[in-house]
């Protein structure tokens, strides 16, 4: 495509605009697959970013709406096969594959791709949109929510072409589960939740509605992160309820501290350094070295010894805001504290020495994460003078 040039004659403005709305949808369309490709390989781990989130906002400048929506596109493409190839051969602009994959599922996605290239953008919005009107009303009228299925969600699904769509459900669901790296075996456990359709309905849309609140919750990106995510503030809400009732009582609040609610036992060999679990699984070598970097240790016949002193540890967490300092990352549970230059190399339990980092930025930091540890901020050493 030529540079742009003023002044020329009407037919050949409008050709040229043409081409150059031609040219971008295609770029779109590029990108889209992409960007599927670098999320369903986690290729930006190996850029040196933890989530994806992080990676396109520090490296492809997308807000937060762009990148929820390019998430949303490829988690979808994963399930949806005819769409993907439809997109990657250029038969279907990624506009309308935008469109079809709110209501398209494997069953019925041959059909809303011939819709989609029959008719125009407007009047397939039109049609997806009357598809997708039965089961959130339904859903929303069993449930008595409301305003908190309000959110679309993407598997009121099910629905084809011209048909009002019937409220889906699975009655299982099987998850992955991966808790905080501190606790993470080298092999996945499955964690099976039964849920009826109702349930699953409002599962999803609780999820999409997070992943749409902000640039804090959207690092969040897998339903892995954001049931531990919720356990984890439903603890804290119950500390808080119960320290408020402590006051309200006439005792005295709890003098506040940055130790986690919670503690995972680990066990070291201290003659091969093979370090495990109590139910008996082994911890892959970057996770035992993120856990050295905060931890208490308990040796036979002394004390435990925490391997930040709690003062200095609060006073980084404070200094960093209690936030991962990781660039694009925003998080602010499961923070731990890691030290720039290992102890076993020199390194000194000092505030130069030590930065707040998230569980999973953490762990990527100790697997292969020299672009992580070069990207990280200098932090900003408080004056005391």
């Amino acid at each position: 495509m030529s540079d742009f040039v003023p002044n020329l004659p009407v037919a050949a403005v409008d050709a040229r605009l043409r081409a150059a709305v031609a040219e971008l949808r295609s770029a779109e369309r590029s990108a889209l697959l992409w960007f599927a490709e670098l999320m369903r390989r986690r290729l930006y781990r190996d850029c040196g970013y933890s989530s994806i989130h992080a990676y396109a906002e520090q490296v492809l400048g997308f807000s937060r709406n762009k990148t929820f929506q390019f998430i949303h596109l490829a988690e979808r493409l994963e399930h949806l096969p005819r769409l993907r190839e439809s997109l990657t051969r250029g038969e279907l602009p990624w506009t309308k594959a935008r469109e079809v994959v709110k209501v398209a599922t494997e069953q019925t996605e041959r059909q809303w791709i011939e819709q989609a290239q029959q008719l125009n953008s407007r009047a397939l919005e039109t049609r997806v949109k009357a598809a997708r009107v039965s089961p959130r009303a339904l859903l929303a009228e069993a449930s008595g929510q409301g305003s908190l299925l309000g959110s679309q969600f993407p598997a009121a699904a099910g629905a084809s072409p011209g048909n009002s769509a019937q409220a889906e459900g699975n009655p299982g669901r099987t998850t992955n589960a991966t808790p905080p790296a501190t606790m993470v075996a080298e092999a996945e456990v499955t964690l099976t939740l039964r849920l009826r359709p109702l349930e699953l309905a409002r599962l999803q849309a609780m999820v999409e509605k997070i992943r749409k609140a902000g640039a804090t919750t959207a690092r969040y990106q897998t339903r892995e992160e954001l049931l531990l995510a919720g356990l984890d503030a439903l603890l804290a809400s119950l500390e808080v309820s119960e320290h408020s009732a402590m006051d309200n009582s006439g005792g005295q609040l709890p003098r506040g501290n940055s130790a986690p609610p919670y503690q995972v036992v680990i066990y070291r060999c201290e003659e091969c350094g093979a370090v495990r679990l109590p139910d008996g699984r082994t911890l892959a070598p970057a996770v035992a070295a993120q856990a050295a970097c905060d931890c208490r240790t308990q040796r036979e016949g002394a004390p435990n010894r925490a391997s930040i002193p709690a003062t200095l540890r609060r006073q980084v967490l404070v200094r960093d805001n209690h936030r991962c300092q990781a660039p694009g990352c925003r998080a602010t549970r499961f923070l731990e504290v890691h030290h720039r230059e290992p102890r076993r190399r020199g390194g000194r339990n000092s505030a130069a020495n030590l930065i707040t980092l998230c569980a999973v930025c953490h762990r990527l930091l100790h697997e292969s994460g020299v672009g992580l540890a070069a990207a990280l901020p200098v932090p900003t050493l408080p004056n005391t003078g």
